[in-house]
């Protein structure tokens, strides 16, 4: 089993959980996985309930603190999640890419943002990437976030 601190294994099961939404069909063999998962980190349907009360934002901040090896058999875990049903929709792409940025990437700053104007789409993120820090947009999109 691995070890994660409470709040961790918090974020790691929100990330679980969008990733295996991200298609809206919950298929038997992410089923079967999330199983797998639930044995491999320890986790339970209490942490699971806790994990709906956080943000995507604030999953993806803890996993970033965690050391690098566990950063990467996490990543793994998620892409192993991803691939259970044998496809990977856009949604579990594009989550998965901003995962990657966020807890895999060294000198990247990246925090991962609810977007307000997307929450009835089908696919409710956005990445965006800046090649040089462009302050005035920066303070826009963080203003026009609502956490």
């Amino acid at each position: 089993m691995r070890h994660l601190d409470h709040k961790s294994l918090v974020a790691l099961v929100h990330i679980v959980t969008q990733l295996i939404q991200a298609d809206h069909i919950i298929d038997a063999s992410e089923v079967s996985k999330l199983t797998e998962l639930e044995q491999l980190y320890g986790f339970d349907r209490t942490i699971m309930a806790e994990a709906y009360r956080i943000t995507l934002s604030e999953a993806v901040s803890r996993l970033a603190s965690l050391d690098a090896e566990m950063r990467r058999v996490i990543m793994a875990s998620l892409y192993d999640l991803a691939g259970a049903d044998r496809q990977c929709v856009p949604a579990e792409a594009l989550l998965l890419v901003a995962l990657r940025y966020c807890l895999e990437m060294k000198d990247v700053d990246c925090e991962l943002l609810p977007n307000p104007y997307l929450a009835d789409s089908p696919n409710p993120y956005v990445l965006y990437i800046e090649n040089e820090v462009e302050e005035s947009i920066h303070e826009q999109l963080q203003n026009d976030q609502q956490f």
